[in-house]
């Protein structure tokens, strides 16, 4: 069975864009968890991601997974609002992973309560799937890289915001940056 399984990170972030990723992958079953050292990105360490980072692409490869990504960013975000750059992101990581790849899942996933408009096949909506399907939490843990790299290549750019510490999210530190530099 074709399943497809959409996260998202950056929503709610103070700084950077937001990143959506689906991934599509031939399972036996809906429950099916392949690497159990993949879990909801939010509950793994930094360094557990790091390992996943090559280890986890690979794997999809080998089992001819697809991935899509999708990205709001930052001017999307100012002009359209949060909850549309959400979707958007969402909708373009579909599209790729799927219709881009040529291919028709038998179920999307969606990570939380939103629905992919105009995608045309059997999806539903799953608060915590990142924690209950193998394809979310894969997408989950890819978006969180990828994400992750973005604010640290912005970090280097703008270093007095500390962006490779909080990665734009509102901790004190990213607040108290703000007060100081605007």
């Amino acid at each position: 069975m074709l399943i497809a399984g959409t996260d998202e990170v950056g929503y709610g972030a103070l700084a950077g864009p937001i990143v959506a990723v689906t991934v599509a992958l031939e399972v036996p079953s809906i429950d099916w968890w392949p690497l159990p050292q993949v879990d909801d990105s939010k509950k793994l360490t930094e360094s557990r991601r790091e390992e996943l980072r090559t280890l986890l692409p690979e794997w999809l490869i080998r089992h001819e997974g697809e991935v899509g990504i999708g990205i709001a960013q930052v001017p999307y975000i100012n002009t359209k609002g949060y909850s549309m750059a959400h979707r958007k992101a969402l909708e373009d990581s579909v599209r790729k992973a799927t219709k881009g790849a040529g291919i028709q899942p038998a179920l999307l996933i969606v990570d939380g309560n939103i629905s992919i408009s105009g995608y045309p096949w059997k999806q539903r909506s799953e608060p915590k799937a990142d924690a209950n399907h193998f394809v979310v939490a894969a997408a989950s843990i890819l978006a969180k890289i990828f994400r992750d790299d973005i604010m640290i290549s912005l970090d280097s750019q703008f270093p007095e915001y500390g962006f490779a510490q909080h990665k734009g999210y509102g901790t004190a530190v990213h607040k108290e940056a703000l007060k100081k530099h605007g």
